[in-house]
């Protein structure tokens, strides 16, 4: 799916980037810095999944990191990840949501 397409299906979300496991963007759209965005997630897989091992919730599928400012969502798909900027005030757990369901997971 173009990320075109998810950008109009996501209101309120001012960006989405795809990356593979190893972070390297392969696609980009609306305002957001893809590479930056999507190496800092990546980053954060494994201290994630580290902290999920450690309370048996075993492998982390998506994560949103919320500030006062904008929150980022990450969701982990067949071919990577798909990571969305937001306003803060949208619900991360509905970008979560969507973006599984429109990343093919």
């Amino acid at each position: 799916m173009q990320l075109n397409a998810v950008l109009a299906e996501l209101k309120g979300v001012k960006g989405v980037a795809r990356a593979d496991p190893a972070g390297n963007v392969q696609e980009v759209a609306g305002q957001v810095d893809g590479e930056t965005t999507c190496a800092v997630a990546v980053m954060c897989i494994p201290q994630l999944e580290g902290g999920g091992g450690l309370l048996q919730l075993g492998s982390v599928q998506g994560f949103a990191i919320i500030s006062e400012k904008s929150s980022m969502v990450l969701m982990r798909t067949k071919a990577g990840v798909m990571v969305a900027m937001a306003d803060a005030k949208l619900a991360a757990d509905n970008v979560l949501r969507r973006l599984a369901t429109l990343g093919g997971r």
